[in-house]
């Protein structure tokens, strides 16, 4: 998948940033589910601190915020002319749950490796 730039004749805010979150999911499953390697980077860089991280930032109070503070820089992003003021937020609903679920390495990469379902096994074992 290709990333272009914003066409303003025929995307809305909401097709172009869909394009570059998918280009960002689709980056990251690469990177960390790839079963040669998903073992290494869970290793390097996925320990139990990081999992806590991730639950944290992925939370339901936490995703409200991001919801919240997108809404208030809104009004930063738009064009001051008298087309765009007042333009309404676009709803990234389904865009925002992608990058959430990237949070989630266990969900994100289940179909391709286990290792991220294990080293969560075992910190959940380390907090018993």
């Amino acid at each position: 998948m290709s990333i272009y730039s914003f066409d303003e004749e025929t995307d809305t805010v909401k097709s172009f940033a869909n394009r570059i979150i998918d280009a960002y999911v689709n980056m990251e499953r690469e990177v960390m589910c790839e079963p040669s390697c998903a073992g290494e980077i869970s290793d390097s860089f996925y320990s139990c601190c990081t999992k806590h991280a991730l639950e944290v930032l992925s939370s339901k109070p936490m995703r409200k915020a991001y919801e919240k503070l997108f809404k208030n820089v809104w009004s930063f992003m738009v064009q001051s002319d008298s087309d765009s003021e007042g333009a309404p937020v676009p709803k990234l609903g389904s865009g925002f749950k992608k990058i959430m679920s990237v949070f989630d390495p266990a969900s994100f990469c289940e179909d391709q490796t286990d290792v991220y379902k294990v080293k969560n096994e075992q910190c959940d074992a380390l907090e018993a």
